[in-house]
């Protein structure tokens, strides 16, 4: 007997009972060939029946979910690995909006619909019980008749470490070299230059040596957050002056470039406690999201307001496509053609959460634009 159908924005959203999850299980653990056929896998597996639930798995799916099998029986692909989007729907994994732009949904689907296999990439953001870390898959689905039913093989394999550095070595390269370069352009221009010329260009040679050092340390801020090893270091943050220096800073970069950035200072006073560094580079990621996502003559508003609580508000013009707004904060999602690029808003709200205590959140509406919010604790 099957759940009572919900309403879903993707997949079937009907469960087996526990009754015939555990036939299911019996059946497959019973048959010599299917359980040596996955345990030989060399990669994590499971045998999913067709509402889409594990009935039988491979140790390595055990270790990689951190669950023994008894308890992963019943359990959808993203419930068992923790997905962020597991729980957002009451037919639950596969069934809530952001389940549409799933890559493992979406070959399981392809497999139930055509009777074919189908492999394909998957990016999850997991919920902040563990951490919201990203995790990057590449999944395998293969149908396999059995006993009367229609089951199938799902295969998956952990590329995040890959994918982890490879999105961060493409941002790293991209914007230190572009620092870089306008440093190593500036330095070959000063010896042919007048000593007013020179004296008129020295801030910016300072700038760009600084921004140089800057984008390491990020990266390797970045990498620590990851990993769990930052330790921040709160103190009283004067808002207004930091604001205005990233508007100032940003203005001239080529990101702003025929845009304008402003800063808006709104009530309450204007102090925080919280890391200067982290909270920095949280809304620095977001400044140059917006200021990409923003046409020539567009407006950026970098805000702040202390009401109930202390936020930070970044602003832009443009309206995020549905299939954008889903998927925004993982990891390896990006909207520009060259991938690497979309990390702001996922480092944005994991150095936010796990480390500022605060919240970051975003509306995207038609006539309203799209507005971040950074709020943190009261001090």
């Amino acid at each position: 007997m099957s759940t009572p159908r919900f309403a879903t924005y993707f997949a079937p959203p009907e469960l087996a009972s526990k009754e015939t999850v555990a036939r299911q299980h019996n059946a497959i653990a019973s048959n010599p060939i299917v359980r040596t056929m996955l345990d030989s896998f060399p990669e994590a597996a499971a045998i999913l029946n067709s509402e889409r639930q594990i009935v039988h798995a491979n140790d390595k799916l055990s270790r990689l979910t951190g669950q023994a099998l008894e308890a992963l029986l019943g359990q959808r692909v993203g419930q068992a690995f923790g997905c962020e989007h597991a729980e957002d729907h009451p037919a639950g994994c596969g069934s809530a909006p952001a389940c549409a732009q799933c890559g493992a949904v979406g070959a399981m689907m392809h497999t139930v619909g055509a009777g074919e296999p189908a492999t394909t990439e998957c990016r999850m953001t997991l919920t902040p019980q563990l951490g919201r870390r990203a995790l990057d898959l590449q999944v395998w689905t293969t149908p396999l008749p059995l006993n009367g039913d229609n089951f199938m093989v799902f295969a998956v394999r952990d590329t995040s470490d890959e994918e982890r550095r490879r999105v961060l070595e493409r941002m790293f390269f991209h914007d230190v070299l572009n620092a870089a370069g306008g440093l190593r352009n500036l330095l070959r221009l000063w010896p042919n230059m007048t000593h007013d010329e020179a004296e008129a260009l020295r801030p910016r040679l300072a700038d760009l040596a600084g921004r140089v050092v800057e984008e390491i340390l990020a990266q390797r801020d970045l990498a620590a957050a990851e990993r769990g090893e930052l330790e921040p270091s709160p103190e009283q943050v004067d808002v207004e002056p930091m604001l205005q220096e990233l508007a100032t800073l940003y203005g001239h970069e080529v990101v702003g470039i025929g845009k304008s950035l402003e800063v808006s200072i709104g009530e309450g006073p204007a102090v925080v406690r919280a890391d200067p560094v982290l909270l920095r580079r949280v809304l620095a990621n977001l400044v140059k999201n917006a200021l990409e996502a923003s046409g020539d003559g567009q407006l950026v508003t970098l805000g702040f307001s202390d009401v109930d609580v202390p936020a930070f508000t970044v602003h832009n013009e443009t309206v995020m496509p549905e299939a954008v707004r889903l998927q925004v904060f993982q990891r390896s999602f990006s909207t520009k053609v060259r991938s690497g690029r979309g990390i702001g808003t996922y480092s944005a709200r994991l150095l936010t959460e796990r480390y500022l205590g605060g919240t970051l959140t975003f509306t995207s509406e038609e006539g309203k634009g799209t507005t971040f919010v950074v709020s943190l604790p009261p001090s």
